[in-house]
């Protein structure tokens, strides 16, 4: 089983299955998008299968960078966020929650090159 409601490889995901697969929760799936529009103007997105453990996940990116996947679940879905280290920097100086800072400090971070 993968991560993504979506494992089969050969199976690209399309708008209908999207649908069927969120449900309700499709409104939000395309609210975050429409934010991303109106935060970063042109947007580009793209359906991208990593593995079978993971399954098929929508990245979205401005440009060159990413800016977040959504990863979709049988009626619900998963948000990774793709941060810079300044953004990160911002983050655990910002007056966000507790948890919201904690989570930061503690995911994961790619190495340095």
């Amino acid at each position: 089983m993968s991560l993504s409601v979506f494992g089969e490889k050969a199976l690209i995901p399309d708008e209908t299955m999207l649908a069927e697969a969120l449900a309700g929760s499709l409104a939000l799936w395309d609210g975050i998008k429409a934010h991303v529009a109106s935060v970063c103007g042109d947007y580009n997105e793209l359906w991208k299968f990593y593995s079978k453990k993971a399954g098929w996940s929508l990245v979205v990116k401005s440009g060159a960078r990413t800016i977040l996947y959504l990863i979709p679940q049988e009626a619900y879905f998963k948000v990774n966020f793709v941060f810079g280290e300044r953004a990160v920097e911002a983050v655990l100086g910002s007056g966000l929650p507790a948890p919201v800072v904690t989570a930061l400090s503690e995911a994961h971070h790619p190495p340095r090159e």
